[in-house]
């Protein structure tokens, strides 16, 4: 059965009727009376044109937008309002028409979400709708089992209702996924992780055993460091594992042949943790300060995830939730690759260049939420919205009502109108 109405694009007058035809998955045209809303954005973002995502007139709701941007599109996951089901809709990152949708995907019991994201293997771009939690159990008898379920896409997809090129499952529920390149994604789980390679569907578990051990002897005062060793993420060289007070690629590089200048792999009760990656290609992670220097202070460093090699890196603050954990935000990259941020930091990975954002005796701490090409980020202090440059370290507030973006990338950045569900994509100016 054809998906019906998967989203409703608003055109701005300046922009015409840029949506062709109103088939089942596809924009209406709308007239000039009804534009996109010209919220204030940053300069580099012409609030004058683009399109919008909002509630589909049969309740389907749109939201955790990503990019794909060789094929130039804007992803997102669509949910139908009695939640059973999911999809993914493409849209032309420019005009707002739905380039293709994906099949309904029947959502897992339990608490875990079903979400987007965009994995490049060298030329070919995939779409993948990861679906987790349980299923079955309902007939008094058997237990639910938990699922995994990845539904992988050509980006290049055209029409409705597109069918996955492959449905992976792994028999666990998802503590988190992790994106490598190559075609390697990361299912993280309790007790291990499973490597995914999206474009052929083969899978391999990685459950605690010794193909994760260090590639070096690594005794410590006590234990070693391959105790409470774990999968965290996937590099160009193979799974990127967390152990006690290092980190490492099996048979390939180790976290303390690459000790950043400044920093230690313990101090204190403090210790070295890889803090994620965006695209398997670098590594951050957070390292003690040497010396014991107290507090929250960490090095944070950006590894080259074939090498391990420092690209940059910086000293700043290490934020947490409140109960002795870092918070849970994602290293993100800007579409050329060159800039990094990751929550109060920024990098330039082409001079090694870090810059810390954290609180100052003159200026509040910026957490940064996007990256453009040119070196700009955008964050907030919490209530004023920012915009840094990562090549200066200028920052500068932006006005009260400003909106900054939560995405950049295929010649877009993607806003949310009032911090609400409605998201806004405007084009970049330069």
């Amino acid at each position: 059965m054809a998906l019906t109405t998967s989203v409703l694009v608003l055109a701005v007058a300046a922009c015409g009727s840029s949506a062709e035809g109103t088939g089942a998955g596809r924009p209406a045209p709308v007239s000039g009376s009804a534009p996109v809303p010209q919220v204030s954005v940053p300069e580099g973002f012409d609030n004058t044109r683009g399109w919008a995502i909002r509630e589909g007139a049969d309740g389907t709701r749109f939201a955790r937008p990503v990019m794909a941007p060789r094929a130039g599109l804007v992803v997102v996951r669509g949910t139908t309002h009695d939640g059973r089901t999911s999809h993914v809709a493409a849209h032309d990152a420019e005009t707002g028409t739905v380039r293709w949708t994906g099949g309904p995907v029947p959502r897992p019991e339990g608490k875990v979400d079903a979400l987007p994201f965009v994995v490049n293997d060298g030329d070919d771009e995939y779409v993948v709708l990861a679906t987790s939690g349980t299923e079955g159990g309902d007939n008094g008898l058997d237990k639910a089992s938990d699922v995994t379920r990845l539904h992988v896409y050509d980006a290049d997809s055209s029409g409705d209702d597109v069918a996955a090129r492959h449905e992976i499952t792994v028999p666990h529920t998802a503590s988190g996924y992790e994106l490598g390149s190559d075609g390697t994604f990361l299912v993280r789980y309790r007790n291990g992780a499973t490597v995914v390679n999206v474009g052929t569907g083969e899978t391999t578990p990685y459950d605690g055993d010794e193909r994760i051990q260090a590639p070096r002897e690594c005794g410590q005062l006590i234990g070693s460091c391959n105790d409470r060793a774990h999968v965290v993420g996937v590099t160009v060289n193979g799974p990127l594992v967390q152990g006690t007070e290092a980190f490492w690629v099996p048979g390939g590089w180790f976290s303390d042949d690459v000790v950043p200048p400044g920093a230690s792999p313990r101090e204190g009760s403090a210790t070295v943790e890889v803090a994620g990656s965006p695209d398997g290609e670098s590594v951050v992670a957070a390292w003690p300060v040497r010396e014991g220097i107290s507090g929250t202070q960490r090095v944070w460093a950006v590894h080259d995830g074939r090498t391990g090699e420092v690209v940059a890196s910086v000293t700043c603050e290490q934020r947490g939730d409140g109960y002795g954990n870092p918070v849970d935000v994602r290293p993100a990259l800007s579409d050329n690759g060159r800039y990094l941020i990751f929550d109060l930091v920024g990098f330039d990975l082409e001079t090694g260049e870090g810059r810390c954002f954290g609180e100052t005796d003159t200026r509040r701490e910026i957490q940064l939420t996007s990256v453009a090409d040119d070196g700009t980020a955008f964050g907030d202090t919490g209530d004023t919205p920012v915009a840094v440059s990562l090549t200066t370290a200028e920052a500068r507030p932006l006005g009260e009502k400003t909106v900054v973006p939560s995405l950049i990338g295929a010649g877009v950045g993607v806003f949310s109108e009032d911090g609400g569900d409605d998201l806004l994509v405007y084009p970049r100016t330069d």
